[in-house]
């Protein structure tokens, strides 16, 4: 793809089970979707990675973005040549409002998939973003455990606690405590989306936290912190406003 400057733009698509999966939808759905009047009824939740820079064939340096989406759905983006475009122009939709960039989709052609090349340089650590439909937001500071039918997302082990501070007034960041016992830092994975914490165990199959935020989280400002004594990990969160 082209920025109307003639600078090309790459996106890397790849896939995670921590994605929520769309609805399937059919061909005949999709169409009466596109003619309808609010096309966007339709989500498809998606992580879109940090810029990077990458040589192309010729040496030019060029933006690599990497698009994560649920795994259910890279056959139906191979094969379905009308999803393709659909699913496409909601990854051009999303690069543009999240980093505030212009892609030409005017061209007959606006995009061309690589045959001979699955990846433009190195897939980078990737932070889950969920812009699917949100449950309910919760509220703000809980306590969550076995006894807690509402949240299915979340295994009973270990208890979670979302603090918001300042407690009243303008909100500055989130404050999340999990106490989960680890032999090493090594043990876990943390994922924290634009809404959305992941936390993973290496020893598990399921995720120990996945839960959703009614606030926009600055990632790049996230910091995390264990503690063997406490058995606790923090993990401050600004907010975006």
């Amino acid at each position: 793809m082209f920025t109307p400057e003639g600078d090309k733009v790459f996106v890397n698509i790849c896939h995670t089970v921590y994605i929520p999966a769309p609805k399937d939808i059919t061909d005949q759905e999709l169409i009466a979707l596109l003619e309808s009047d609010d096309p966007s009824s339709y989500r498809i939740g998606m992580s879109i990675a940090d810029e990077h820079k990458e040589p192309d064939k010729s040496g030019g340096l060029c933006s690599v973005y990497d698009v994560a989406v649920n795994s259910s759905l890279i056959e139906k983006i191979e094969k379905n040549q009308l999803f393709q475009v659909f699913f496409m122009t909601i990854v051009v939709e999303g690069l543009q409002q999240k980093y505030n960039i212009k892609i030409n989709m005017s061209n007959h052609n606006p995009f061309i998939i690589m045959k001979n090349r699955k990846v433009l340089g190195t897939l980078r650590p990737h932070r889950i973003q969920q812009r699917d439909v949100k449950p309910p937001p919760s509220p703000i500071i809980q306590e969550v455990s076995s006894s807690n039918p509402s949240t299915p997302n979340i295994t009973p082990d270990p208890k979670l606690k979302l603090e918001l501070h300042p407690a009243e007034g303008d909100p500055q960041y989130l404050l999340a405590k999990v106490r989960v016992k680890v032999s090493s830092e090594k043990d876990i994975a943390l994922d924290v989306g634009e809404d959305r914490l992941v936390l993973i165990s290496t020893k598990r199959k399921e995720p120990f936290v996945d839960i959703y935020f009614p606030y926009n989280i600055d990632q790049s400002k996230t910091t995390a912190e264990y503690s063997r004594v406490d058995q606790e990990l923090k993990i401050q969160m600004p907010i975006v406003k």
